[in-house]
């Protein structure tokens, strides 16, 4: 896997694009990055924004600078380089625990109007389309 190209947007934002494309491994890098920052975010952190295959990373630059004051660096600098470094190490744990999420559905004609539609679009029963979208 390639490196990530890191770059400041401006003094508040740091992008992190990991590469081109809809790979699912480059999603994966994306998500990991962000689960670790809000873990332990650092001093600054405002939000992280994920894509498909990049993150932006917003901080407060002030915060930043009155944290870090021995940096003899920008605010989007000291968080770039921080940024690397969490990328090359490996992370500890908590990879591939991502959370169930259950969504409640109804497939009663009076909720879900378009079954018996997409039944006969698809040209099958529509039992089988409950069984498909389960």
């Amino acid at each position: 896997m390639p490196k990530p190209h890191i770059r400041p947007l401006g003094e508040q934002a740091v992008l992190v694009e990991f590469g081109p494309g809809l790979d699912p491994e480059l999603n994966d890098r994306v998500l990991s990055l962000h689960r670790r920052l809000l873990a332990e975010p650092f001093p600054g952190y405002v939000e992280g924004v994920p894509a498909y295959s990049s993150l932006t990373v917003f901080l407060d630059a002030e915060e930043w600078r009155r944290r870090n004051r021995e940096a003899e660096t920008t605010a989007s600098e000291g968080v770039m380089g921080l940024l690397e470094r969490l990328i090359s190490e490996p992370s500890e744990g908590g990879e591939g625990q991502e959370e169930t999420l259950v969504i409640p559905v109804c497939y009663d004609a009076l909720v879900a109007p378009d079954l018996e539609w997409v039944a006969g679009f698809k040209g099958i029963p529509s039992g089988e389309v409950v069984r498909l979208h389960t």
